[in-house]
This record gives C-alpha cells, sequence and structure tokens, in this order.
C-alpha cells in the first residue's frame, strides 16, 4: 500500500502544479496588461479593473512576463543545484520521509507565496513572487522526484523495480493527460479558481506523505550502519579538511564503478526531453498551421500514448526477457535509446498531422528510456547510497534543463529562418543526442 501511496502522490503534486501554473501564468499577464494600459490607453480597463485578455497579447506584456517567469525559473535552478545534494546525503543518512515531506509543504509554499504577491498586485511588486524561490532550499522538484524514486526502489525487489518505475512515470502523465484540460475549462470563469484548487490538491499531497512509512533500511542490511559509519568520518571541530574529506568519502561510489561514471552524464538528456516538449506546442502550431489549443490537444495525446506505453506496452516486453533484471534493463535501454532518436527524427520530418502522430507513436515506444537507465544505475550502488545517486541525477537533469531549455528555443528559431524541413531541427538535435546514449 506504500507504493500506491506514492503514486497518489506523484498524482496529486503533478495535478495541483498543472492547476496552478497555466492560471498563474494567466494573472500574471492580466496585471502586467493593466498596469500597462494604466499608463497608455485606460479606456481599455474595464468596469471589473481588468483588461480583456485580448488586449494583452501585445508584446510588450508578453515580454514582461516572460521576464518574469524566466528569471524565476533561474532562481528555482539555482536553488535546487546548491540543496539536491546534502539532502540526498542526508535522506541515506536519516531517512526519507523527512526530506519528502519537506519538498512537498515548500510546493505549497511556492504557489501559495505567488498567490499571495498576485491578490496584492496593487500593494506589492509583482516581482517579489521571485521570493517563491526559497521553496527550493527544501530542493524543489529534483529532491521530490528523487525521493519518490528512492523510496519506491527501497520497497520493491530488484526483478519488479523497473515496472514500478513505470508506474510510478505514468501517474504522471496521467496527471498531464488529464489536468490542463480542467484547469483551460476552469480559466474561462476565474483563473483564481484553478489557482485555489490546485493549492489545496498540493496540501493534500503533504497529507498523504504522513501516512507513508520511512523506508531507509526497509529491507535492513545488519552491515549498513557499520559500512556508512566507515566511510562517512564524523566531522570534529568542522575544518575544511574533514569536511572536505567527508564529501568525498560520501560520494566516493560514484568512482568506484566506471559504468556509473559513463551513465550519471546521460541524464543530463532528460530535461532536455522535458524542454523539447516545450518547444513542441511551437513546432505543431507553426508547421501544421494550426491554433495553440488544437496544438494543446496534439501534445495531450502524446502524454496519453505514454502512459499507455508504461502501464501497458514495456511491462509487457519486459515480462517476456528471461534475463537477470540488471541485464533486462541494458537491453531495453538500448532499444529505447534507438527507438526515442528514431521518433526524435520522424518527428522532425513529419510533413502532416496524421505522421506526426505516427512520430509520436514510435517516440513513446522509446518512452521508457530514462525509467530504464535509473533502475539501470540502481542495481550498481549499495541501497545506503541510492539517496545521493538520486538527488546527484536531479542535479544533471537540472543542468540539462537550464541549458536546453533556451539551446532548443535557439534551434526552433534558426529552424523557422531557415524555412522547410528545418523548423524540425530541435528534434534532429535530440535525436542525434538520444542516438548518442
Amino acid at each position: 500500500i506504500a507504493c500506491i501511496l506514492l503514486m497518489v502522490i506523484v498524482v496529486t503534486v503533478v495535478a495541483g502544479g498543472q492547476l496552478v501554473d497555466p492560471a498563474m501564468t494567466r494573472v500574471f499577464e492580466s496585471i502586467y496588461c493593466k498596469q500597462y494600459y494604466e499608463k497608455h490607453d485606460p479606456s481599455k480597463i474595464g468596469r471589473n479593473g481588468q483588461v480583456s485578455e485580448e488586449y494583452c497579447k501585445i508584446s510588450k506584456v508578453q515580454g514582461n512576463v516572460a521576464l518574469l517567469q524566466g528569471w524565476q525559473l533561474t532562481f528555482d535552478s539555482i536553488g535546487s543545484l546548491i540543496f539536491s545534494i546534502p539532502w540526498g546525503w542526508f535522506a541515506d543518512k536519516y531517512g526519507r520521509w523527512p526530506v519528502l515531506l519537506l519538498v512537498m509543504a515548500g510546493f505549497v509554499f511556492q504557489s501559495g507565496w505567488k498567490m499571495i504577491v498576485c491578490w496584492f498586485a496593487d500593494t506589492l511588486p509583482i516581482r517579489l513572487s521571485w521570493l517563491s524561490a526559497l521553496h527550493a532550499i527544501t530542493g524543489s522538484s529534483p529532491v521530490a522526484s528523487a525521493m519518490l524514486f528512492t523510496m519506491l526502489a527501497d520497497m520493491v525487489d530488484e526483478s519488479e523495480r523497473i515496472t514500478m518505475f513505470y508506474r510510478l512515470g505514468a501517474a504522471q502523465m496521467i496527471s498531464q493527460f488529464i489536468v490542463p484540460s480542467l484547469t483551460a475549462w476552469l480559466m474561462t470563469y476565474n483563473p483564481w479558481i484553478p489557482q485555489f484548487l490546485g493549492l489545496l490538491v498540493q496540501g493534500a499531497a503533504v497529507g498523504i506523505v504522513f501516512a507513508v512509512p520511512e523506508t531507509l533500511n526497509y529491507h535492513k542490511n545488519q552491515n549498513t550502519d557499520s559500512l556508512e559509519s566507515a566511510e562517512t568520518p564524523a566531522l570534529s571541530g568542522f575544518n575544511k579538511q574533514n569536511f572536505l574529506s567527508g564529501i568525498k568519502s560520501s560520494f566516493s561510489f560514484i568512482t568506484a564503478d566506471i559504468r556509473i561514471i559513463l551513465l550519471i552524464p546521460t541524464f543530463f538528456i532528460h530535461m532536455l526531453l522535458y524542454a523539447s516538449n516545450l518547444v513542441l506546442l511551437l513546432y505543431t502550431s507553426t508547421r501544421y498551421g494550426i491554433s495553440i489549443s488544437q496544438s494543446t490537444l496534439l501534445v495531450s495525446i502524446r502524454s496519453g500514448m505514454l502512459t499507455l506505453v508504461l502501464l501497458v506496452i514495456l511491462p509487457f516486453i519486459t515480462s517476456l526477457l528471461h534475463h537477470p533484471a540488471q541485464r533486462k534493463d541494458l537491453i531495453l535501454s538500448r532499444a529505447s535509446a534507438l527507438i526515442m532518436a528514431l521518433g526524435f527524427l520522424t518527428t522532425a520530418s513529419a510533413p502532416n498531422v496524421p505522421l506526426f502522430l505516427v512520430a509520436c507513436a514510435i517516440y513513446n515506444l522509446g518512452g521508457g528510456l530514462m525509467f530504464l537507465l535509473r533502475s539501470l544505475l540502481t542495481s550498481l550502488v549499495e541501497p545506503h547510497h541510492v539517496g545521493r545517486l538520486y538527488t546527484t541525477l536531479g542535479v544533471i537533469e537540472n543542468v540539462g534543463l537550464i541549458v536546453g531549455a533556451p539551446l532548443l528555443a535557439e534551434l526552433f528559431r534558426i529552424g523557422v529562418k531557415w524555412g522547410g524541413n528545418w523548423i524540425g531541427l530541435p528534434f534532429l538535435a535530440c535525436a542525434g543526442l538520444v542516438a548518442a546514449v
């Protein structure tokens, strides 16, 4: 039942974000829009004190919103990069549960603080919303992901691990498939409705954490404590030499196996894949001449396909392979990387919507790649190192997002400028990187 609770936490926290974030963007837009027309054309401001959304699509307003959110992403990422690895060490030393509780509470603070600033936007500078980045002291999304995967890995046998990872990924896809439509519908009434609902859902995720047991030493190894003490010297006096020695010892497992050193950098592409989804919306709208709402529907269909792949197709294929779990993960990882690369190539060259959906189907068949790589890496380390391993992966993923999002956006801009099939340039780049894995 603890595994099911972890799945429910994923569904709720992702659903909360899907409810809050788009509506928050609309509120930011309305605030900047009102400020603009107060100075330039007060007649556009209605009796309710708001400006109609159709007047808010001007470059000045959209540029301010993009700047606000761009810096927010930067501040959030800096905090995650600084605090992720220390929380991983803490989780391996003292327990996963308190870290999970803190990071879930951090999400509530993040959304709540932004809502407070927006609610009092007439008196508070909107850029105070940047202070929501303080939630990253808890590690933010990289640590949340690391703890959920770590706790799941703690509780299941090696033979079942990859199937459970698939299910955890599918739980995320379910929210991404269903909730955006609900958010869009609620926003037609008032953008504050999905925000308050999302805050409640995020709060529910915090409550569910209290029902989840601590999983450190879930299958207790009598030697764990002695191993941990031996590898992590006490920091007597907290001098610099002891501190650096402690860090080196705590992460020496990474350099102990060349396979770990080779596999960890592959997680750089995880957030690059996430960034490609952000570009996908503009790509489909521009290439096929359809509206953003229709593009959103196409992307949602893609998420629905991936849910089916993770819940049904990949577990079935996994069950057909009669190899040890580690060997099975390696075989499927290689196959998934090649299939995903082919999916990106077909996405880049698909001339119409039906062929784009075929490309999505091919891409999604390789959609288990990152779960397989995570499971493979888990099999290479001791259980008391898993928390540190996963938070290290979270840092690599975060760097991938910081670098990948602007890189793919620039490649898309270049592709649009060159015209023709070059519009798919970001996906050609992704195909090359995935094939290199």
